[in-house]
């Protein structure tokens, strides 16, 4: 195994400490729609945080980040409400949060999601929303997320109407064995709401220009089921917005005591120790060019790999082939904050991975222009240009997450 690509890990490492372990990684991604002090029940809190978040990563796709969890994760997370208030998922339920309409623009019908609660005053919704009272948002697959989303909440409640001592979120996670690996978890989590769908359209799921629940809710793909083992070997490496949920639920500071609640404090504690399992998901910052070239130049093999997701495959290589393992391919998702802060302009005269390189634009004198270690009361430069990570510098070296210390020990 090359020490670079080792070193590489480690680099991966720090920077993901900087994401997750200080209060950069504390933030709450989801804009809700009914205040969480609100819920007195623990278990039915923690399956509204949770199902609101996964939910609204199902639509994660091609859109701004804005436009999916100010306003994506306001309708979702009212729908969620309902939800857990409702009988089933029928057609009443479904036609309250779904609706055709007309599209000036385009000149056809489409579809989109609708809240109910009105939005009031909320800073983070779109102004267009405000003036509307309630919040709109169509997504980038607007017919496959229809299908996605309201399968996934008739599948919960099934499991809640088969139990009623806990939540559906509860029975469908509690379903699995005690021996449970993280990527049992994370395909039991994957069916819940991808096994399965395919990508329905318009037509698929419509009757003229009205939406047809039954087909919204019955709706099957001509692709077969997926089998555990072909998803450990393949569709794992696509499985994106599953992956960065789970993950959430472990690593964001502003999910784990909830996960913990429905997944099992013992079985929660467990599976933390396996993060190593989970892939890097696929994704157009990791597989950009410029950051591709260096890590190719460290010596991760891409192979003969045909597909987009083609760096998480040459981790997971790696990584299987490290004697002693240093980090984990997951952590590499930093890149999603570095790659146009760093890559995209150019800034490889303090870049770690070009360090590794042995290349001339690399350059410690500049490095060190940044660096203000020691200075416990500043926010360290360096993760302030890496990835916008706002963490002070006395936190960042307790944490692991110091840059700057990392170099000292860099071969």
């Amino acid at each position: 195994m090359c020490e670079k690509i080792k070193e590489a890990f480690r680099i991966a490492e720090c920077i993901d400490n900087a994401r997750w372990k200080t209060p950069s990684g504390s933030l709450s991604l989801v804009n809700y729609s009914h205040k969480t002090d609100d819920i007195e029940d623990a278990e039915e809190k923690a399956e509204y945080i949770i199902l609101s978040h996964w939910l609204t990563y199902i639509c994660e796709r091609q859109m701004s980040f804005e436009q999916i969890w100010d306003n994506g994760s306001f309708v979702f997370s009212d729908m969620v409400r309902a939800y857990q208030k409702a009988k089933e998922i029928n057609e009443a339920f479904v036609t309250r949060f779904v609706e055709s309409y007309y599209d000036e623009e385009d000149k056809k019908y489409k579809i989109r999601f609708k809240s109910e609660t009105k939005c009031d005053i909320n800073n983070r919704v779109s102004p267009q929303n405000i003036l509307n009272d309630k919040v709109y948002f169509a997504s980038r697959y607007p017919s496959t997320d229809a299908v996605s989303v309201f399968q996934t909440l008739e599948t919960l409640k099934k499991c809640y109407n088969d139990n009623t001592l806990h939540t559906g979120l509860y029975n469908y996670i509690n379903n699995l064995n005690d021996g449970c690996t993280m990527i049992d978890l994370l395909f039991h989590m994957y069916k819940l709401s991808y096994n399965g769908i395919g990508q329905p359209t318009f037509n698929d799921i419509t009757s003229g220009n009205n939406i047809e629940v039954s087909k919204v809710l019955k709706y099957k793909s001509n692709n077969s089921t997926e089998k555990i083992d072909k998803y450990k070997n393949d569709k794992i490496y696509a499985s994106k917005r599953a992956i960065c949920a789970l993950r959430d639920y472990f690593k964001g500071a502003k999910y784990i005591e909830h996960f913990k609640i429905l997944l099992g404090e013992n079985a929660f504690d467990n599976l933390s120790k396996h993060l190593d399992q989970l892939e890097l998901p696929g994704d157009v910052w990791n597989n950009n060019s410029r950051f591709g070239k260096c890590m190719q130049d460290l010596g991760f093999d891409y192979g003969e790999v045909k597909t987009k997701q083609y760096l998480n495959r040459a981790l997971r290589t790696a990584y299987d082939a490290m004697d002693k393992k240093v980090g984990y391919p997951e952590q590499f998702d930093f890149t999603f904050d570095f790659v146009p802060r760093m890559c995209e302009k150019s800034n490889c005269d303090i870049c770690l991975f070009k360090y590794l390189k042995g290349k001339n634009d690399f350059d410690k004198d500049t490095f060190n222009m940044y660096c203000i270690e020691g200075n416990d009361d500043k926010m360290c430069p360096v993760l302030l240009q890496y990835c916008g990570y706002t963490v002070k510098c006395k936190k960042a070296i307790k944490k692991g997450a110091c840059l700057s210390k990392l170099l000292q020990k860099i071969k």
